[in-house]
């Protein structure tokens, strides 16, 4: 079925028509598509479930979306609508607007007051969701958008908190390392990876750390020979410096740095706003 829908537009939820696939995995598609009843155009995640599962159970678990509902900011992206659509969870966000933080790094270099700037704008982002108790995003950068339209950048913060269901429809174990949902040890706190670990704001605010590492050095700062090395360096790696790799950077931003990424979460700043 899922296959079916990325072959042809559709409609789905009986007001949106399903346009350009944007990103398609084994379970979950992006799409840009048409509301016919505002005559908007949003973004779309449909996401299919098994038969077997019940649809009441899949709409428990898209409840805490109702928090984002009320949220208004231009560096969080919008949630304005999702349901059940025979066997399809749909959610219709804001329109996908630039490009990936993981394009810019790819293909930019990044200086430190870009980085900062950058940095601010996720922060923000962060803040507000912190302000409704939404703590454990996804911070990856193919889940942060930047659109470089204007005079500055404008940073979008792009997870709208699907691991849970992703999670509970068997999806995370199937997926592949860009996909939504997945469990990257190289953007994970330590918490995240050692069984116990208390998740809390100061999850986010290591996750930032490692953004700005990256954004100011082009490299992240624990990255071993496969996954389970990797995520011994994220609980027991010193933190590297990031002067070792760019030789202007300040060292007031060495200090937030190492505060961010400090190995026990009670050691670093206790949110978002404690950062800015």
């Amino acid at each position: 079925m899922a296959e079916e829908m990325r072959k042809s537009p559709r409609q789905i939820g009986g007001i949106y028509h399903l346009g350009q696939v944007i990103t398609a995995g084994a379970m979950l598609t992006t799409y840009t598509a048409y509301n016919r009843n505002t005559n908007d155009v949003v973004g779309l995640l449909v996401i299919e479930f098994p038969p077997a599962m019940d649809a009441q159970a899949v709409q428990q678990l898209l409840q805490p979306l109702e928090k984002r509902r009320s949220l208004h900011s231009q560096n969080v992206i919008g949630v304005y609508d999702w349901g059940i659509d025979g066997t399809h969870a749909y959610i219709a966000t804001d329109p996908p607007r630039g490009i990936t933080l993981r394009h810019v790094l790819d293909n930019e270099n990044i200086d430190v007051p870009r980085a900062l700037d950058l940095l601010r704008q996720m922060i923000q982002g962060v803040k507000v969701l912190h302000e409704q108790g939404i703590v454990g995003i996804d911070l990856r950068p193919q889940l942060i958008t930047v659109d470089s339209l204007t005079v500055t950048d404008r940073v979008e913060l792009d997870d709208v908190g699907l691991r849970s269901l992703l999670n509970a429809l068997g999806y995370i174990s199937s997926q592949r390392i860009n996909d939504i949902g997945f469990l990257d040890p190289r953007y994970s706190p330590p918490e995240y990876i050692v069984g116990g670990g208390s998740v809390g704001p100061w999850s986010d605010v290591y996750q930032l750390g490692l953004l700005l590492f990256e954004m100011v050095t082009g490299r992240l700062p624990f990255v071993g020979k496969n996954a389970a090395e990797t995520g011994v360096l994220q609980s027991t790696g010193a933190v590297p410096r990031m002067a070792q790799y760019k030789h202007d950077t300040p060292p007031a931003l060495q200090e937030m740095l190492d505060r961010a990424l400090a190995k026990n979460p009670y050691a670093r700043f206790a949110d978002a706003a404690s950062m800015l």
